[in-house]
């Protein structure tokens, strides 16, 4: 079931798959309200006021809902908990890889990625009826997709066009985190040829691509070549289709 009854006040019962009412910027925002005005706990009444509302109100429920559907927050006895997932969203150096596990951490969000992946999406009324199959309640469709399309463009599900949902690729964050570490360090030049009449989809995904000599696990080099095969299927011609497989 949906949190909607937390965030709105309206009642959802006949959604039987789980989705948030808020964005996913929104939810990074309440998160942030908890860690850096108390820490990694608070009470209620606490957030409320840092978020100028009142505790145990419709709307101060609608506010917090969506970060914890998100997998920023957790409830405790009297107040709520930053996750792991939480502080990895409001760490720089985390931010990119913990939006991406926010975004299909929601049930609804992860159902779609999955039946539309890497292809082309269908308009709005279509995206509704996909929800609706997937459990949504047809009167809430509407709500859902708006907040679907922006926190996907918030996680940058979006990054080719708002027709195609595509993974993001993740940046190695171990190694951004050794070069924070160390200003001095001369940036790797990249081994990739330079070509002034190279696509940008093509340019873009190499600029992704860790240094050479560094760690990049088997299912992360699965999901950028899996990219790459999208990006070659929208700007070349051919029939059939390329699928990447990682085993470990």
């Amino acid at each position: 079931m949906s949190d909607d009854t937390e965030q709105s006040g309206r009642t959802n019962e006949r959604s039987s798959i789980e989705f948030p009412y808020g964005d996913l910027e929104g939810a990074v925002r309440v998160a942030h309200a908890v860690f850096h005005s108390f820490g990694e706990t608070c009470t209620h009444d606490q957030l409320a006021g840092a978020l100028q509302l009142v505790a145990n109100t419709g709307g101060y429920r609608a506010r917090i809902a969506p970060a914890r559907t998100f997998g920023l927050l957790d409830a405790e006895r009297g107040g709520v908990r930053v996750t792991e997932l939480g502080r990895r969203i409001l760490d720089p150096q985390t931010e990119k890889s913990a939006k991406i596990d926010a975004f299909m951490r929601v049930p609804l969000y992860a159902a779609l990625y999955d039946r539309y992946k890497g292809g082309l999406l269908p308009g709005a009324s279509g995206i509704e009826n996909a929800m609706a199959e997937l459990g949504v309640s047809k009167k809430q469709t509407e709500r859902a997709r708006q907040v679907f399309e922006r926190s996907a463009m918030q996680a940058g599900f979006f990054g080719f066009g708002r027709d195609r949902l595509v993974m993001p690729v993740r940046a190695n964050e171990a190694e951004a985190a050794e070069r924070q570490a160390e200003p001095s360090a001369q940036p790797v030049a990249s081994t990739a040829p330079v070509q002034s009449t190279m696509h940008p989809f093509i340019s873009g995904l190499l600029q992704t691509l860790p240094a050479p000599e560094t760690e990049w696990a088997v299912r992360d080099r699965a999901k950028w070549l899996q990219t790459a095969a999208n990006i070659f299927s929208l700007i070349y011609r051919g029939d059939g289709q390329i699928n990447v497989t990682a085993q470990e």
